[in-house]
């Protein structure tokens, strides 16, 4: 059968060429999927909003793919900003004639990681209190969760069902597991970082083999999973590329580098800013969200009524007798606040970074459409602080993106000037690459407006999942014609080509840099 399959996949692929080749724009550059021998296939659709709203526009293929649709065809994309790498197979434009990549500018999330805290798993607690176990087991957390606390009343009319009780001991595996590396890189999370490093090397070499461009300039933040993932990265290149002259160091944050940037902008965003950051209010979107949201199954499986269901009152409605107080089947399942599953989910998707077969899979507990609306909760917080939501003062994309996306440009300035160096490699987190692919107004990222428009138009799993990363990726022209650029760019987001939907390109998906770099900089002031 799998012989099968991979036939039919050449086949495939040998038509998808001829109709590229065809068409003379195009070329295939296969690579190859570490998780599987069958690339991912998205049906390319216009899609609704979780409240039912159409998108707005049509613009950038109707906004590609539809959130929902997404995770209906693979339900761990709901794990949003903790969703691992997807390497898929790549469709790359023909490089126009005339030009050769030179240099490489990147930016990148660190990879998967474990929970950032015993807090990640804070739900236990408070399944604890509805589980029939011994009370004392929940003494391994130290969290005092007061404000969620139930009272003994009610934990005694709702119990776990079995299944609950299984959903709590896999948490209580889960955080078991990740005693001691709270925040800590995975394993997985490194082969993220090998994987796009070599893929890196083996799309460019041009860029790694030019005698004139032996140094590569690599920063990470200080935290330990950005400097794994640094070291992860320059290891693979050691090995693809072993003549480069590679400088790594760290920084409080990224920021700091160069030092001049620093002086002129007043990096990094300082905890008296942060202080007074202001966002919309989505509690309001929030709670539509959650209405669309049916709970009832998720109810009936994890919670048991600990009452007698055997009485009937008057009026005919079911009714249960709990300690001598006669209650209907309605109020029991009230006392379940649907914001228990959003912790749940929250706390289960961490399976996903660890990829050891020992950790369970929490997606059994939830149906795809479950897991689509617990997504969007998440989501519309993400985008009302990090990106140009409307209303917002936009504080992390001028502290967070405007820095970087300030240093990419200076320093590809001095690339092109000659300084010898073939690449900056950058390692940083999601509070930074989410603002950078906001203000850079990247395909996918490039949404304005109020928060509930952004479900299907800034989507966290396919901006800043594990490892996520922006390249920009430099040609020199190699010709003395004239009327053509001396410099073009292409934007990689996650490896993929994607275009900036305000600014024309100069050809296919590549734009003279001098018309980018304007255009940057007008970012960076508009907000």
């Amino acid at each position: 059968m799998m012989n099968i399959m991979l036939f039919c996949l050449h086949i495939f692929n040998c038509l998808l060429c001829c109709l590229i080749s065809i068409s003379g724009h195009y070329e295939l550059v296969s690579i190859p999927n570490e998780r599987s021998a069958v690339s991912v296939e998205l049906s390319f659709q216009s899609g609704t909003d979780a409240l039912g709203a159409a998108p707005e526009d049509s613009s950038a293929l109707e906004r590609a793919v539809s959130a929902r649709a997404m995770i209906l065809e693979k339900p761990s994309r709901s794990g949003g900003c903790l969703h691992a790498y997807e390497p898929l197979d790549t469709l790359f434009s023909s490089t126009p004639d005339g030009y050769e990549p030179f240099y490489i500018s990147h930016f990148g999330r660190h990879g998967s990681r474990y929970a950032g805290s015993k807090e990640d798993f804070s739900v236990i607690d408070e399944l604890m209190k509805y589980s029939s176990r011994n009370h004392a087991d929940s003494q391994k957390s130290s969290v005092d969760h007061a404000s969620n606390s139930i009272s003994a009343a009610e934990s005694r009319k709702v119990t776990l069902s079995e299944t609950g009780e299984q959903l709590l001991s896999d948490l209580i595996a889960l955080r078991e597991y990740s005693e001691g590396r709270y925040g800590q890189l995975t394993e997985k999370g490194a082969w993220e970082h090998r994987n796009i490093s070599r893929r890196m090397c083996s799309h460019y070499p041009q860029v790694f083999s030019n005698p004139e461009r032996k140094r590569v300039i690599a920063v990470s933040t200080t935290s330990g999973r950005t400097i794994a993932s640094k070291e992860n990265f320059l290891s693979q290149l050691a090995l693809n590329a072993p003549d480069l002259e590679v400088s790594s160091y760290t920084a409080r944050d990224t920021l700091e580098y160069p030092a001049a940037v620093l002086a002129t902008s007043g990096y990094p965003m300082s905890k008296e800013v942060r202080s007074k950051e202001r966002y919309p209010d989505t509690s309001e979107s929030t709670a539509r969200l959650m209405k669309g949201f049916d709970s009832r199954r998720l109810r009936s499986l994890l919670f048991v009524s600990n009452c007698n269901d055997s009485i009937l009152a008057t009026n005919g409605r079911d009714t249960a007798l709990c300690h001598g107080t006669l209650l209907s089947k309605a109020s029991l399942a009230d006392s379940i606040d649907d914001s228990i599953f959003i912790r749940i989910q929250f706390s289960g998707r961490h399976y996903e970074c660890i990829g050891d077969t020992l950790v369970p899979n929490f997606e059994k507990y939830f149906t795809a459409e479950e897991l689509y609306y617990l997504w969007t909760v998440e989501t519309l917080i993400w985008y009302a602080h990090s990106c140009a939501c409307e209303g917002a003062d936009h504080t992390r994309m001028h502290y967070y993106g405007a820095g970087i996306l300030r240093t990419i440009i200076d320093e590809a300035d001095s690339a092109i000037a000659g300084n010898s160096v073939a690449a900056n490699l950058r390692f940083s987190h999601d509070t930074y690459l989410y603002p950078l692919l906001a203000l850079m107004g990247v395909e996918g990222a490039d949404y304005q407006g109020p928060a509930i428009g952004a479900l299907d138009r800034v989507i966290d799993f396919t901006n800043v999942c594990t490892a996520g990363n922006v390249q920009l990726i430099f040609y020199k022209k190699q010709t003395t014609q004239v009327n053509q650029p001396d410099v073009l760019v292409k934007i990689l987001k996650n490896e993929q080509e994607v275009l900036i939907p305000s600014l024309a390109p100069s050809t296919g998906c590549y734009y003279d840099w001098q018309d980018l770099k304007a255009y940057f900089i007008q970012r960076i002031t508009m907000f």
